[in-house]
């Protein structure tokens, strides 16, 4: 009888997630609108060459995550001066996208390319022209695929410029020139625009609305850069705890929130859907996890949605691993960390329908139970 009951759960809530219209187009792909009201929640993959097993991807439903954020491999091709992604690289993807699909999860794709490159990039037309029909390729690949939120078109853009303003103007002018030239490939997936310089909140300021349909915005918290990446390189040597004193102010939940002010003012008038695309503590920073239990109630407050960076990736930032300390641990699903971000994916109220067996797969393990 359980077993039965659990079947018969299990295929409503893949029914709802099918036929929802507040969230999915009527061809069944995911809107801008569902990153209104905390929608979206969920963690992001680190950057990789290799393949991750299918076990990667089973917690996802039991946490009931319904979003993860997906790097394709791009690199610079010195024979062609341009950009290139392999084969490898796309097969990947589509693997990470499959495993996904089994598991009632949609993909943000995005790239690991061009955002940090600074002059290099932003003086050299024919690298932009290069990065955009990576893009158009990717686009081209994915068009159909319900399974795929949409692209997030850079990761952390640098432009130079005098004044921060300057650096904005100049990044959107661009990412809105590649989201129409990714449009007409593809007019069904959300375009995901950071904000410039480097995707801090501070940096919506001096934000406008972009002139491209079904767009969500997205920055990333680390703020101050001093405490969440203390001890990883020799720029950040100096040891904080939270709540304290970091360059000379005390770092706390009224300082996150003053620091988030400009996204929340700009997300307000703009009525914008926000992501915060990452987000993170070294796991040896002290207070780490308190850190991370005050930005997400705060993105919680403001309805914006979410992916905590990363996901069984570098040992530094893995929510499953607990400690304040500097080496690898293993993995649970009771670590402080992840316990804390489960209590607000449990309030997730929709996920992607299930593809690839994945409906197959979940009935079966039911029935054994």
């Amino acid at each position: 009888m359980k077993s039965l009951l659990k079947v018969f759960l299990l295929i409503f809530s893949i029914g709802i997630a099918s036929a929802g219209s507040d969230y999915l187009t009527d061809s069944g792909y995911l809107k801008s609108s569902a990153f209104l009201n905390s929608g979206i929640r969920g963690v992001g993959f680190a950057v990789s060459t290799s393949k991750r097993p299918m076990s990667d991807f089973l917690p996802l439903q039991t946490y009931n995550i319904n979003l993860v954020r997906y790097f394709i491999r791009v690199e610079k091709c010195a024979e062609c001066g341009g950009y290139s992604v392999s084969n490898e690289s796309l097969q990947n993807a589509d693997d990470y996208i499959r495993y996904a699909g089994m598991n009632g999860v949609w993909v943000v794709l995005t790239t690991d390319a061009a955002g940090d490159e600074r002059d290099a990039f932003w003086k050299n037309q024919a690298l932009q022209v290069s990065y955009g029909n990576i893009w158009k390729k990717i686009a081209e690949r994915y068009k159909n695929n319900s399974t795929v939120a949409g692209y997030e078109l850079m990761n952390e853009p640098v432009p130079p410029g005098s004044t921060y303003l300057v650096r904005e103007n100049t990044w959107l002018s661009y990412v809105e020139s590649l989201g129409q030239d990714v449009r007409v490939v593809d007019p069904n997936h959300i375009l995901f625009v950071q904000s410039a310089p480097d995707t801090t909140p501070s940096s919506f300021s001096n934000m406008r609305p972009v002139r491209l349909s079904n767009v969500v915005y997205s920055m990333h918290m680390y703020y101050p850069m001093e405490y969440t990446h203390q001890k990883i390189s020799a720029k950040y040597p100096t040891p904080y705890k939270y709540p304290g004193i970091v360059n000379g102010a005390m770092l706390d939940k009224a300082r996150l929130e003053k620091e988030l002010s400009s996204v929340v003012q700009f997300a307000k008038k703009n009525n914008a859907p926000i992501w915060v695309s990452e987000f993170s503590a070294v796991r040896w920073a002290s207070g780490g996890d308190a850190y991370i239990k005050d930005l997400v109630s705060l993105f919680e407050s403001y309805g914006w949605s979410w992916t905590y960076h990363e996901y069984r990736g570098w040992y530094g930032w893995d929510a499953e691993m607990a400690g304040e300390n500097y080496i690898a641990v293993p993995r649970t699903d009771t670590s402080p960390r992840i316990a804390y971000l489960k209590t607000y994916f449990s309030k997730t109220k929709f996920r992607a329908p299930m593809k690839y067996g994945g409906l197959g797969s979940a009935l079966g393990s039911a029935l054994k139970k």
